[in-house]
């Protein structure tokens, strides 16, 4: 394992916290209030960055000063800086991973063993919302002691932080991502008849520069009415000016 920050926190009470990807964003709330109800004297909360509300979590944890070990699915950062850099001067935070230098896409197979590694270290496990068949799901199956904060109706418009379209050949999903270096867009393309899968990462610095290259190819095309027609109201434009206002 590659470390960086306060190894002592191994050694503590851990707290493992899971959280679906797809969690309904009416959800979110009562994952956040757990978090603000822990302790920087009494807990310690090792957690992941895959999901968005992992992310919101850790977010949380690091502002109420709450030691953490973040477990990473990729390479540590090159540099860290804000809270984080902030946390790791202050010794209530660790980051590790199982991965050498360079990998800095996180992939399903990645993030899945990096949750088998915690749940082995955990001495209890809280999960924030479970999605059906889900990896989470699979990965505490049979597990006792497991405390799950959410349970509700899965809507198909879930956290405002994911969006996922569908075609005949598979699906593709843009999610808002952050990890120690800073904030990113992940692009997923799966395929319904091969295991596989193609990933995109762009940095938050060159999300104008997606948007420009997306609107030109619309152009070339001519489907901007067809994508008018298609995506309106609560659809992909009012997720895209979501994102287009995370890039600025």
């Amino acid at each position: 394992m590659n470390k960086l920050g306060n190894e002592h926190l191994l050694l503590r009470h851990k707290t493992v916290f899971l959280c679906s990807r797809l969690t309904p964003e009416a959800l979110q709330g009562q994952i956040l209030d757990w978090a603000n109800a822990l302790s920087p004297e009494q807990d310690c909360v090792l957690c992941g960055n895959h999901s968005y509300m992992e992310q919101e979590v850790f977010k949380c944890l690091l502002q109420k000063q709450v030691p953490v070990i973040w477990a990473l699915a990729e390479s540590l950062p090159q540099q860290v800086a804000g809270e984080v850099e902030k946390a790791l001067r202050e010794n209530r935070l660790l980051l590790i991973t199982c991965h050498g230098e360079g990998i800095c896409h996180v992939t399903q197979q990645a993030a899945f063993e990096r949750n088998q590694w915690m749940l082995s270290m955990a001495d209890e496990v809280v999960v924030g919302f479970v999605y059906p068949g889900g990896n989470v799901s699979r990965q505490i199956a049979g597990m006792e002691h497991v405390r799950i904060l959410t349970t509700g109706d899965f809507p198909e418009d879930v956290a405002s932080s994911h969006y996922k379209l569908l075609s005949s050949k598979g699906d593709l999903s843009f999610e808002l991502m952050e990890n120690p270096s800073g904030p990113y867009l992940k692009i997923t393309r799966t395929y319904l008849k091969q295991p596989a899968l193609e990933m995109l990462r762009i940095d938050k610095t060159e999300l104008q520069q997606f948007r420009f290259a997306i609107d030109r190819a619309i152009k070339y095309w001519g489907t901007e009415e067809q994508a008018s027609r298609q995506f309106t109201g609560k659809g992909f434009v009012a997720w895209w000016k979501r994102l287009w206002h995370w890039g600025k």
